[in-house]
């Protein structure tokens, strides 16, 4: 599949055995040209392998609306490539999302003031 795919897009959890899962062997299997989009988690991209393969050409362009550690450090190339945009984690920001994930932190909140169970709640790692 990556090496028919024009785009390849991320959007998977980070399950302790996916750290890396797009690795230098996976971007090598890309098909040449092919533009990467990650609006999954950072931890799941190798994003030294994506910087090689970026700069070599064999992927076109990425997008990236996570990143490992969030944000990148000024300096990190990618940041500064032509081919590559970065959103600081604002991938789900419509008006929509907005409303319901502060619609839900209100009910969250009112439930732990209230002292019964958390409507949503983010597992342990």
């Amino acid at each position: 599949l990556m090496s028919r795919s024009d785009v390849i897009v991320c959007c998977a959890p980070a399950l302790p055995d996916a750290k890396h899962l797009f690795s230098k062997n996976m971007f090598a299997a890309a098909k040449q040209g092919a533009v990467f989009v990650n609006v999954g988690r950072g931890s799941l991209v190798d994003q030294d392998a994506l910087v090689e393969y970026l700069r070599n050409g064999h992927l076109f362009a990425a997008g990236l609306d996570v990143t490992d550690p969030e944000p990148l450090a000024r300096d990190h190339p990618l940041l500064h490539m032509d081919n590559v945009v970065v959103t600081p984690h604002i991938g789900t920001c419509t008006e929509r999302t907005c409303v319901l994930m502060a619609e839900m932190g209100l009910r969250n909140l009112d439930a732990g003031l209230a002292g019964k169970p958390l409507n949503a709640t983010v597992p342990d790692s």
